[in-house]
């Protein structure tokens, strides 16, 4: 067998090596998570956030599981570190409006303080996606900051 051969023999075992890699960690990923989730519905906020450590430090930028720990920590009050995830999921995928209409939601229940940033968020959302648009406009829970969002509508 020339050199050539033996190298991309090689390239095969290192590209099959990082699919298996990768296929182990997010094994790994999706069982912490549904840890983190059962635990998060059973109340138990310190096995939540434990379950949801070791989710995100094999995958930092993930953005389900950074959604996850947002809700996890509104729950728990930490208000200053769930807006941070909730920007972070949002930055993570900026064209996916879910995360945008989340981060208008987190704002939404923060009071008219943070009204402003949550109808930027609602106008973010629409701009990935503008067919949204009709179902954000008869949302009840928007219904405070509708006019700032859209005040044409």
């Amino acid at each position: 067998m020339n050199d050539f051969y033996k190298g991309l023999l090689a390239l095969g075992g290192l590209v099959l090596f990082q699919v298996l890699a990768r296929a182990l960690r997010m094994a790994q990923v999706k069982h912490w998570c549904a840890k983190a989730n059962k635990a998060m519905e059973a109340g138990d906020w310190a096995s939540a956030e434990q379950s949801l450590k070791r989710c995100l430090a094999r995958a930092p930028l993930w953005v389900p599981g950074r959604r996850m720990r947002a809700v996890l920590l509104t729950r728990t009050a930490r208000m200053d570190e769930a807006e941070a995830e909730f920007k972070l999921a949002a930055e993570l995928q900026p064209r996916d409006a879910e995360g945008h209409v989340q981060l208008a939601m987190f704002y939404a229940t923060r009071g008219p303080a943070k009204a402003e940033q949550a109808a930027e968020a609602l106008r973010t959302a629409v701009a990935c996606a503008p067919g949204l648009k009709e179902a954000l406009l008869r949302d009840p829970r928007f219904g405070g900051i509708r006019a700032a969002a859209f005040p044409s509508d």
